[in-house]
């Protein structure tokens, strides 16, 4: 008696239930080899493209791109086929998404696969898995080629979920729900739930692995380019601030916890140059997760916010850091212009910044400026406050600044003496300056200019 369909195969592995089919061999022994002409050279097509290259290349066999040599058979016919080798366990039905180059999006297609030929090292299970991680693939394609998505669509989804919508994910958006992409296609023959199970949890949690997406809920997964990171966090912080913390702070324990982190916000804010970032937001975010469950397994309104901050918490206080090291180069960068632009105007040759005045600069950016290898920085002491000098380490500044300052009024005069103390001070680099015959004449007079206001009368007309 041959065996039927349903027996055990040679080939069964119970991690795969949903690609339990026999091999060709196999097939022979049981009965089960295919006696139509097409159903013959339809499965030799399939087996032939099972492998690992072809998985990787989105290459494998679908009813679209199905071709039989010269011979077209119509389209319910290669189901029919394609349905009777299904049955006997001859091939297995999977699904994969790709990317498609022409419409920029991500879709979800089905393949069918078999045991690779003998001749070939693949299995059956390396094909699959390939195929899994070509999926993965697709989707860093597209987040990469992608446009950037709009902020307007994700706020009313949060808005949705806020309000208790059970169904919120976009049509493959920033939020995405992989089981429900596999799910709601429409196959014209039918797929293993198994298998779209195994597919949705593998290809979710490979996105997740390669940081490619971020979880959200058992069911989303948020995909978004660096680019969409801050606003998304800001979208969500927005929810939680307006709508979510007042609504809990009812409680006073909880009222309590949360405007201990609002304390600690302010004192931090106090400073006038405080960096921007998403700590205390986190912090909030995170008790507000406590007393609805402290699960992130646990899906309640509001939960979408509050899970999108804390999963979004690293990567958007990393772009706040690195927005911030931006501005402090722009401003750093600013202030150097104007000395590294020499010009004949006195005040763009040489700065002067009172003691005071230092407050006006991030704490950042004053060390920068203070240790910046383009410039000379001294102090010098006035009557009235410390002041800090920077000039610019280019020879030719100095020339041009030396001619000027023998023009400054008398009131001014002190500048000079500022600039003389950061001459002395850095001597030993500007000596090359100090061979130059018409720089010590012109440096001599500018210094005489100063020093005969400190004389009595009546030596004046020594000079």
């Amino acid at each position: 008696m041959k065996k039927t369909a349903t027996g055990k195969s040679f080939s069964h592995n119970p991690s795969y239930p949903f690609l339990n089919v026999y091999k060709e061999k196999e097939a022979v022994v049981m009965g089960l080899v295919p006696t139509g002409k097409y159903h013959q050279v339809l499965y030799n097509h399939i087996k032939k493209s099972s492998t690992n290259q072809n998985a990787s290349s989105g290459n494998l066999v679908s009813l679209k791109e199905m071709q039989l040599d010269k011979n077209k058979l119509k389209r319910n016919e290669v189901l029919e086929i394609l349905n009777q080798l299904l049955t006997v366990r001859l091939i297995s039905h999977v699904v994969a998404f790709e990317y498609d180059p022409y419409q920029r999006k991500i879709r979800c297609k089905s393949h069918f696969i078999t045991h690779p030929p003998s001749e070939k090292p693949d299995s059956l299970i390396s094909v699959f898995e390939e195929m899994i991680d070509a999926s993965v693939s697709a989707f860093e394609t597209w987040i990469e080629l992608r446009d950037s998505i709009k902020i307007e669509g994700f706020k009313k989804i949060l808005e949705k979920q806020l309000h208790g919508g059970e169904d919120y994910s976009e049509q493959i958006g920033s939020l995405i729900d992989i089981d429900k992409e596999i799910r709601t296609k429409n196959y014209e023959l039918q797929a293993s739930d198994e298998m779209m199970d195994y597919v949705a949890q593998e290809v979710r949690s490979r996105l997740i692995k390669r940081k490619i997406a971020i979880p959200l809920s058992p069911k989303y997964i948020l995909m978004l380019k660096e680019s969409e990171t801050l606003e998304h966090f800001e979208a969500a912080s927005n929810i939680l601030e307006t709508r979510i913390l007042p609504s809990l702070k009812t409680d006073p324990g909880f009222k309590q916890k949360v405007d201990k982190i609002v304390l600690e916000e302010l004192t931090y804010n106090v400073e006038k140059f405080s960096v921007k970032t998403a700590s205390f937001t986190a912090k909030k975010a995170k008790e507000a997760r406590v007393y609805r469950g402290g699960n992130s397994e646990i899906d309640y309104p509001g939960s979408l916010s509050i899970e999108t901050i804390i999963n979004l918490e690293t990567s958007a206080e990393k772009l706040y850091q690195t927005t911030w090291k931006e501005e402090c180069t722009k401003r750093i960068n600013e202030f150097k212009r104007p000395l590294q632009a020499p010009s004949s105007r006195s005040d763009s040759l040489i700065t002067f910044i009172k003691q005071e005045d230092i407050a006006n600069f991030p704490k950042e950016v004053w060390a920068a400026l203070v240790n910046d290898n383009e410039l000379y920085y001294s102090k010098w002491q006035s009557p009235t406050s410390t002041v800090h000098v920077f000039i610019s380490k280019n020879p030719k500044v100095f020339k041009l600044l030396i001619n000027e300052m023998q023009r400054l009024p008398i009131d001014q005069l002190w500048k000079s003496l500022a600039l003389k103390n950061l001459i002395e001070e850095n001597e030993h680099e500007l000596k090359p300056l100090f061979q130059d015959r018409i720089f010590l004449l012109n440096y001599g007079r500018l210094l005489k200019q100063v020093y005969i206001q400190f004389m009595p009368w009546y030596y004046k007309f020594l000079f």
